[in-house]
């Protein structure tokens, strides 16, 4: 559990939180502020941050493929193949975009 500091102690000390930012980079402990020591926001390294817009953008693609694999299912019922499942988790890491695993699934569902 992460200590509430005041805003106030928070401003005062913003340049030395930032130090220890630097000097620990990602594994540096948040900072949480709030009033009435009840946690209203989180200072954290930026490269903590990154890592956690990253996770979110996975796991939107990840509901997105989810959803997607859902209304195939209905339509062409059965197990999804190695290959589909190596190219939902490329879309998955963003190596692949929306429209390039849809014309896959196409491309694999019209062959003979």
């Amino acid at each position: 559990m992460l200590r509430v500091h005041p805003l106030a102690d928070v401003r005062a000390r913003l340049s030395g939180i930032l130090a220890r930012f630097r000097q620990e980079g990602a594994v540096a402990e948040p900072v949480a502020f709030g009033s009435h020591r009840r946690p209203e926001a989180v200072i954290v390294p930026y490269e903590v941050y990154e890592r956690y817009e990253e996770l979110a953008r996975q796991r939107d693609r990840f509901n997105w493929a989810s959803s997607a694999e859902r209304s195939v299912q209905v339509e062409l019922p059965g197990a999804f193949s190695a290959e589909h499942n190596r190219e939902v988790s490329a879309y998955v890491d963003g190596e692949i975009d929306a429209s390039e695993l849809y014309r896959r699934a196409v491309a694999r569902h019209r062959q003979p």
